[in-house]
């Protein structure tokens, strides 16, 4: 965590997920440990399934990437270049691809409680 952690008596990070008091971590969660595996499965197979069935211009590959904290999903995938995630932008602006899976997911998994953001 570096040196700016000894200015504070409790740190959090990773959204929360881990809590710190003097230096000394006394809580660690991930998003895996609070859905369980079963519920997380299910999600990351139904996001694998729409995003196979998207009609859009590229896909490069590690299309939904797993972090303690959060979920990130990549519809056109995390290897593709700043170039076609810039044209990919100009695409969904367009289209409303994230939007709209966005309002899919909320609808299929309602009962999970997530938070969806789109990044740029």
């Amino acid at each position: 965590m570096g040196e700016h952690i000894k200015l504070f008596d409790l740190w959090f990070s990773e959204n929360g997920l881990v809590a710190s008091r003097n230096e000394v971590e006394f809580h660690r969660g991930s998003i895996g440990e609070f859905f369980g595996e079963e519920r997380l499965k299910k999600f990351i197979k139904f996001v694998l399934s729409y995003i196979i069935n998207l009609d859009i211009p590229i896909m490069r590959g590690t299309f939904v990437e797993y972090r303690s904290g959060l979920i990130n999903i990549s519809p056109i995938g995390r290897n593709c270049s700043p170039q076609e995630r810039d044209d990919f932008e100009k695409f969904d602006k367009e289209h409303g691809i994230r939007q709209k899976f966005i309002k899919v997911l909320q609808t299929q998994f309602p009962e999970f409680g997530l938070n969806y953001s789109i990044g740029g």
